[in-house]
């Protein structure tokens, strides 16, 4: 099955090692929408914010 592109971002963040609280606490999204896992899926504005805070160009999410 496809990973979402919530799925995605939570990966990164966790690869990466950084902070999910941090993350949620700079961009005002919830941590639960941040972890893998994640129930709830990230709305566009959300999607774009946390795209902007990783600095990940939101068109290379296809290819993840």
């Amino acid at each position: 099955m496809a990973k979402t592109i919530t799925e995605k971002l939570a990966i990164y963040i966790a690869d990466n090692r950084l902070s999910v609280t941090q993350v949620a606490r700079d961009t005002a999204i919830s941590e639960d929408k941040l972890q893998v896992g994640a129930k709830e899926s990230l709305n566009a504005t959300e999607f774009l914010e946390l795209c902007s805070y990783l600095n990940v160009k939101p068109e290379e999410l296809k290819k993840w």
